[in-house]
């Protein structure tokens, strides 16, 4: 008998004030802080997707390193914005058969680029994020490997035709399983607009006054996989 869709479930959570977020290697080795104000979190399951639903007014980002020779701590701010359009949104799909998404925008960023705190960041929050979810995917490769295996015991051989045409087969068409279907590998597709933005390099980090500028809109594009991260598209637009 099919089985049955499960019913699902909405959960959705709003702070007035201020929400705080601390990031670190550890206690001692701490990297920023994120300031969430006046935003919403919500949870929308069902068995077919789950979508995630995270924004706020307006926020800011504090580099919180012990060691740090940049006299600018507030890295990333954005000023409230109106609540029909927030400052800062995260919106991640997740189908159960399909690759998961996610858009972050972001309105109106004041940012000072500090080249080693963004990659630390990036680097702790890549970790945290195939430690989350990329058991599947580890699953998923494990199967592959273990279908040519399950065939040879079965005495089958594919013929030299079918074998070519495996070996040129691009692996996002997935490896056939014993069961005769496809296992597919798949990823989380990454999103960020950044609208009307002001980036910021400080030609001396003890003296942020002097400064090198650029305004105008940001998209990155990324493909985050098993395998490693694609940059799928990067474009500037506008900016002065």
């Amino acid at each position: 008998a099919p089985k049955k869709p499960g019913r699902g479930f909405r959960f959705s959570w709003t702070w007035p004030g201020e929400l705080v977020f601390d990031v670190a290697f550890t206690e001692a080795v701490p990297l920023g802080r994120l300031r969430l104000r006046r935003g919403s979190f919500s949870i929308d399951n069902s068995s077919r997707r789950s979508i995630y639903d995270i924004h706020c007014t307006g926020l800011s980002a504090i580099d919180m390193r012990k060691k740090s020779r940049n006299a600018v701590k507030t890295f990333l701010d954005i000023a409230d914005q109106p609540a029909e359009e927030p400052g800062f949104g995260v919106y991640v799909t997740m189908p159960a058969d399909a690759d998961s998404t996610t858009v972050v925008q972001l309105v109106r960023p004041v940012m000072y680029v500090l080249p080693q705190l963004v990659m630390d960041l990036i680097t702790a929050g890549l970790s945290a994020w195939q430690h989350c979810t990329f058991r599947n995917d580890r699953q998923q490769q494990q199967q592959q490997q273990q279908a040519p295996l399950s065939e040879a015991n079965h005495g089958s051989s594919p013929s030299a035709a079918s074998q070519g045409s495996l070996a040129s087969r691009p692996k996002s068409f997935g490896s056939p399983t014993p069961s005769g279907g496809r296992t597919e590998r798949r990823g989380t597709r990454v999103q960020v607009n950044l609208s009307d933005g002001c980036f910021r390099i400080a030609e001396k980090w003890a003296e942020p006054s002097e400064h090198f500028e650029f305004a105008g809109s940001l998209i990155i594009a990324f493909l985050i996989h098993i395998e490693g991260i694609r940059i799928e598209r990067f474009d500037l637009e506008g900016g002065a």
